[in-house]
């Protein structure tokens, strides 16, 4: 089984977990060092790349004939899933010390 991970790299790495049908474990790196997490906006095209690198990195296994649509969409929505949970737990550990850096 393909696993897909998608770590993001700026203070910390985050990662998503796609599980097509393919052995391999493909490391895609998304960079967000030119945004501001604290920004709605700048959270927002972090999504959308997150988005994009996810859908890419699953369509590299749509050539076997193994990968079916269905995997497709579960590989992309697993990924998506995953590293929008950690993006969020980033966000909160970055919030919390800000907090502390404030006091």
């Amino acid at each position: 089984m393909k696993k897909f991970t998608l770590p993001l790299f700026a203070a910390a790495c985050l990662t998503a977990v796609a599980t097509p049908a393919f052995a391999d474990e493909v490391t895609v790196r998304v960079d967000y060092s030119d945004l501001d997490l604290s920004n709605p906006q700048d959270v927002s095209s972090l999504k959308q790349r997150i988005v994009a690198q996810t859908e890419a990195a699953c369509r590299k296994g749509a050539g076997s004939p193994l990968f079916s649509a269905k995997s497709f969409t579960d590989c992309r929505n697993d990924g998506v899933s995953k590293a929008f949970r950690q993006l969020e737990q980033r966000r909160t550990l970055a919030a919390a010390q800000d907090s502390v850096e404030r006091s």
